[in-house]
């Protein structure tokens, strides 16, 4: 009945006039996803989803498989360029791997990481902030700290508030590894899209095999604005002005208890990608 339903499902995908996705950003949750999204959608080669988080695989799923292809580009637009979604929540969620994994078993993945206190701290920041959060139940009007010892007691919360669980990113990566190749995936990192975006997306247009586009495309007087004007406009929503000062903002002894929290963590994510963030030597 299983192999069925995706035999069904399969053919769906090769009789829909819209294309499948060729690769995803599936997170981590405010380490620049949106930025990135962005970047990529103004390749000339790329064509972005509709909308950058259409979360079939998570909040949308019920709304079946033809929603979720209408989300992309019809395949005689598309022709031979890349299409593809960011959907942060999907490498925190245990069963998505699998779910994606039963349609498109061929499917890349890039990912972008970020410092996990940081990523924690601007997490929070977010359902703290009244003008961000959609729906009065998100609303999180607890202090980080208050916030932080709640997770740390182990209380019941909903996932949007889980914000420590989110920057466990060796346990979430070990999950996908089991589904799909290592090579599968490029696993970026958020300071370097800061800091140095050109290096950032050649790495993704290697990883995708389409041409560099950096210097070629965003070379042009209007384009560059465009691109950066996009990351700043990203940053004044997070109201994320200075990336250094996330240690000045967090109260010094629940600073301490983070980096206890996820010096283990942080070992086991650095044997598992062998990358060598600045992070994950602190």
């Amino acid at each position: 009945m299983i192999r069925d339903s995706n035999f069904i499902r399969r053919a769906q995908i090769y009789l829909s006039p819209y294309s499948s996705p060729d690769f995803m950003i599936i997170g981590a949750a405010k380490s620049g996803t949106t930025s990135l999204f962005h970047y990529l959608a103004q390749h000339p080669e790329i064509l972005a989803a509709k909308q950058k988080e259409p979360a079939y695989f998570d909040w949308h799923y019920n709304k079946g498989l033809k929603w979720y292809l209408s989300q992309f580009p019809l395949k005689k637009k598309k022709k031979s360029k890349l299409t593809f979604e960011a959907t942060p929540s999907y490498l925190l969620k245990e069963e998505i791997p699998l779910k994606i994994n039963k349609l498109y078993p061929k499917m890349k993945f890039i990912i972008i990481l970020r410092n996990p206190i940081e990523r924690a701290y601007s997490q929070w920041n977010f359902f703290h902030n009244s003008n961000f959060v959609q729906g009065k139940e998100m609303y999180d009007s607890r202090s980080f700290e208050n916030a932080i010892k709640s997770e740390l007691k182990g209380l019941p919360l909903p996932f949007y508030w889980q914000y420590l669980k989110t920057g466990l990113y060796a346990e979430q990566i070990k999950r996908w590894y089991k589904l799909f190749s290592p090579s599968s995936f490029l696993i970026l990192n958020f300071e370097e899209l800061k800091d140095n975006p050109k290096n950032l997306l050649q790495q993704c247009t290697q990883f995708l095999n389409v041409s560099e586009f950096y210097q070629d495309f965003v070379k042009s007087d209007d384009a560059i604005p465009n691109l950066h004007k996009t990351a700043k406009y990203e940053n004044r929503k997070l109201r994320i002005h200075n990336y250094n000062n996330y240690n000045r903002n967090i109260n010094a002894r629940i600073y301490e208890q983070l980096e206890d929290y996820y010096d283990q963590p942080n070992k086991d994510l650095s044997k598992l990608i062998d990358i060598n963030f600045s992070w994950l030597d602190s």
